[in-house]
């Protein structure tokens, strides 16, 4: 009987290490960034990039004032610089955008990642926005850190808990062709964002092209090009910060 258990935990002891392994293999391999991608991570005339120690990517707009600042938290066990092309966008327009890059591809493992940009730069008005899994950890912080924050972005998203009661501004973007998060999935959830959170719904859009990675697994094909879908995505974007950030002061 010893014998048998001592063989027993033997065998559950590789059994959890060879998990553990393969966990740590799949995180550490994340679905890459397009190869285009790697133009937007230089400085331009118009928008400075540079990365933190941290690896975090940081697109801040140059010779305007900047309007805002988002926390960005990516998919999971997607390559955080596949949001690029969206930081970049949003940065032309005013916006200052930091890309987290987590622990092991999952946004889960630094969830209080925002905190450090937020309480570092207080002079600018800050927003949370995640995709998919991502958006899951930025609900997180958002909730527990309601006064940091000036609202909530969340892309082919929804909160893992009850934020019903949750009093900061919220806008909730989908493609249409979403193929990981339905349409019926994403009305179902909306009982858990406060009533007064927007929704836009992306016609033609799926769930990779908030990102630039290729077409993500069991996603569907979308009906609009990418660069279409995250055009809409940055002027929905904009709108919802334009009208969440309070008018600068002006003196007389």
């Amino acid at each position: 009987m010893k014998k048998w258990l001592k063989f027993s935990l033997i065998a559950v002891c590789v059994i959890l290490a060879t998990v553990f392994i393969a966990f740590l293999f799949w995180g550490m391999t994340p679905v890459k960034a397009s190869e285009g991608v790697k133009a937007l991570l230089e400085s331009s005339d118009v928008v400075t990039v540079f990365v933190s120690g941290k690896g975090d990517v940081i697109f801040e707009p140059k010779g305007v004032t900047v309007l805002a600042g988002v926390v960005f938290y990516p998919g999971g066990h997607v390559e955080h610089v596949a949001y690029a092309p969206l930081a970049y966008m949003l940065a032309q327009k005013g916006i200052k955008v930091v890309i987290l890059k987590v622990p092991l591809s999952l946004a889960f493992f630094r969830i209080d990642g925002a905190r450090e940009y937020i309480e570092k730069d207080t002079n600018i008005k800050w927003f949370v926005a995640g995709h998919s899994l991502g958006g899951v950890a930025a609900c997180e912080f958002a909730r527990k850190n309601t006064g940091l924050v000036k609202g909530l972005i969340l892309l082919a998203s929804y909160p893992a808990r009850d934020m019903s009661n949750f009093d900061v501004p919220v806008l909730s973007l989908l493609g249409s062709n979403d193929g990981l998060v339905s349409q019926e999935k994403w009305n179902e959830k909306k009982n858990l964002l406060p009533r007064y959170t927007e929704y836009f719904l992306i016609q033609g859009g799926n769930h990779s092209q908030f990102g630039e990675y290729g077409l993500q697994r069991h996603d569907k094909l979308a009906e609009i090009s990418s660069i279409k879908q995250k055009q809409i995505t940055v002027n929905k974007i904009y709108e919802f910060v334009l009208k969440n950030v309070e008018p600068p002061h002006v003196s007389q």
